[in-house]
């Protein structure tokens, strides 16, 4: 009877002792399974990749002139208010030309009087020379006439000057627009007085031309071999967020700024409507470079070191291998693979951050790009 109780009570021993090694087993494969880490993939393949800089800067007329006359004089009349839309040749202001018309006046009289003068003097010349030949005059008397004649025609050409003058002071009296835009701020009223001689003068008013407009930005000297005259760029303003103005690299000066190393790019752009405005804060992106057919990853598979970058590849045996590659171009969503993947390669795109080269991992879901 007594052996029967320890028999029964050996096999009852033996199953917890087989039940506790098989339950420690498990848990052990339940831990090892949870140390695996679990990443999203993507496959390596082409895409078109598009490489942009960003810059901004501000909007300013394709022309801007201070409206002047060439001469000083007090404005007569203004026929333009601000903002005002005005063609090639139209009247802008006057000046009063009561004064002037006196001196046309003036000076066509002279130059009948010197005209006149020299016809004279030219016939007598004609006639002198007839009696020299004849010997019938002294040559004192020929080298006075020979003088006079000289005079008259110089007093002649004085007074052709002076009509010349006089004519042009009308002429620059009245103020035209040199080529359509805008009337821009005026700075002056009938009555006031206008000297173009006086160094940062004030004119009637400005005229723009903003059927272009440029945009100058500066451009480090790093991204500096990336911009190229004729290059595309994109525009924003705050004032159209949904709209984009499309322009092109105008210049690039080639001197940089003393103080920021920085150098100035030229950007001009179409500005259908004239919404475009003067003074506006602009955005824009030049597009620096594009491939239509780029065997690339998404720049979350790129992990970088300094200069040098990688990329964590999984294989069939979902083991994960950390690769050196070569970077094309790149922007904030591809990069191109110019070698050490091939198309068809599974990337970690999720949770490379904490990956060891060789680590077995779980692709818990297959990201679709």
């Amino acid at each position: 009877m007594k052996r029967k109780v320890f028999g029964i009570l050996l096999v009852g021993l033996l199953a917890v002792l087989i039940g506790a090694g098989c339950s420690k087993k498990t848990e052990q494969k339940k831990n090892t399974e949870k140390n695996i880490l679990s990443v999203l993939t993507t496959k390596v393949g082409y895409h078109s990749i598009r490489r942009y800089l960003d810059f901004t800067g501000n909007i300013t007329p394709k022309q801007k002139l201070k409206v002047m006359p060439d001469i000083s004089g007090k404005i007569a009349k203004i026929y333009v208010k601000e903002g005002q839309f005005v063609k090639a040749g139209t009247v802008i202001a006057v000046l009063d030309t009561k004064f002037t018309s006196y001196q046309l006046e003036q000076a066509k009289a002279g130059l009948a009087v010197a005209t006149a003068n020299f016809h004279n003097a030219q016939l007598n010349w004609k006639r002198i020379r007839i009696l020299k030949k004849k010997g019938s005059v002294s040559a004192q008397q020929f080298d006075k006439m020979q003088v006079g004649f000289e005079a008259a025609k110089a007093q002649m050409k004085q007074a052709k000057a002076g009509l010349d003058m006089a004519k042009y002071k009308m002429q620059v009296s009245k103020m035209t627009a040199p080529f359509s835009g805008f009337i821009g701020m005026k700075y002056l009223e009938e009555g006031d007085i206008v000297n173009p001689m006086i160094p940062g003068g004030m004119g009637v008013c400005d005229l723009v031309n903003t059927s272009t407009v440029k945009i100058t930005t500066n451009v480090s000297e790093k991204n500096l071999p990336k911009i190229k005259i004729g290059q595309k760029a994109d525009i924003h303003v705050d004032s159209y967020p949904n709209r984009v103005f499309k322009g092109r690299v105008e210049s690039i000066v080639p001197v940089s700024d003393p103080v920021s190393r920085s150098f100035r790019v030229n950007i001009h752009a179409a500005n259908p409507g004239f919404l475009l405005k003067a003074g506006m804060f602009a955005k824009v992106r030049i597009l620096t470079a594009f491939k239509k057919h780029a065997l690339s990853i998404p720049f979350d598979a790129l992990e970088l070191h300094g200069s040098e970058a990688y990329a964590f590849r999984v294989d069939s045996l979902q083991i994960a291998h950390k690769i050196h590659i070569k970077m094309g171009i790149a922007n904030s969503k591809w990069v191109e693979v110019l070698s050490g993947l091939k198309e068809g390669d599974t990337v970690v795109t999720l949770g490379l951050g904490a990956l060891q080269d060789g680590e077995k991992v779980h692709v818990s879901e297959e990201e679709n790009q």
